[in-house]
């Protein structure tokens, strides 16, 4: 396991009055207070651009297009952090984001991107769904588990051929993005324990029928959950 590096920069950038307020400041105080109501990771999308810096790359960075209507609010409290893999280009930009998401909402008729972040192996953390919606990802799991996809194909078998781009390995920078951002939504959500059951892979959701995140990415998940716990350890500790 290699030193948290990016971690230790990003400590010194929280204040006690951001690890302290809770305050909403998207406008709408009246969807804010009920979807406040089932989760309290809808408070953390208000501080991933303070928290990651230049890595967090805003919808409206990336230019998203907008929802469509129908996206289901939370109806529970977030409990899990589902991993995945995008089984398709490592290439971490605007483009490959915009692609997924067109993908997502033209073919297989989605009102947005399933997943709620998707991490680069550059380190780059791009804002998917809204924290303000349960995401489409593991099916019979939306409800309690935020997604978080690495872009790539992270299974030997499964990526080969022409229908399936060369295989991605993980990289230090993608390894600490998605150990830190679980830790950090699970600080914002007051989970206070991590572990291999609230962190886990697509395939290790009862009832998944899947490759998904790649036995690359399973082979890593002790590492981001080592992260993530020490993320969540530190941020506790600054409160």
């Amino acid at each position: 396991m290699q030193s948290l590096i990016l971690n230790s920069f990003r400590m010194l950038i929280l204040s006690a009055s951001f690890l302290h307020t809770c305050a909403f400041s998207d406008g709408d105080s009246a969807t804010d207070e009920f979807v406040a109501s089932y989760s309290n990771i809808f408070v953390a999308k208000n501080y991933l651009a303070d928290f990651f810096g230049d890595d967090f790359i805003s919808r409206e960075q990336w230019q998203a297009r907008p929802s469509k209507t129908g996206i289901d609010h939370w109806n529970k409290n977030v409990t899990t952090f589902a991993i995945h893999h995008t089984a398709g280009s490592s290439s971490s930009t605007a483009d490959a984001v915009k692609s997924i998401q067109n993908h997502q909402m033209n073919t297989r008729g989605w009102s947005d991107i399933g997943y709620h972040f998707l991490v680069g192996n550059d380190g780059k953390i791009f804002e998917g769904r809204s924290l303000n919606w349960q995401g489409a990802h593991v099916k019979g799991h939306n409800a309690y588990s935020v997604a978080i996809s690495a872009l790539g194909c992270f299974d030997e078998s499964e990526c080969n051929g022409i229908a399936y781009p060369p295989t991605t390995r993980m990289t230090e920078s993608m390894l600490h993005s998605m150990g830190e951002l679980v830790g950090f939504l699970a600080f914002k959500s007051n989970i206070t324990n991590l572990n291999r059951i609230n962190v886990r892979g697509h395939r290790e959701f009862p009832g998944a029928a899947t490759a998904c995140p790649g036995n690359i990415i399973i082979n890593f998940m002790e590492d981001i959950v080592d992260i993530a716990s020490r993320t969540l350890k530190s941020l506790k500790q600054m409160v």
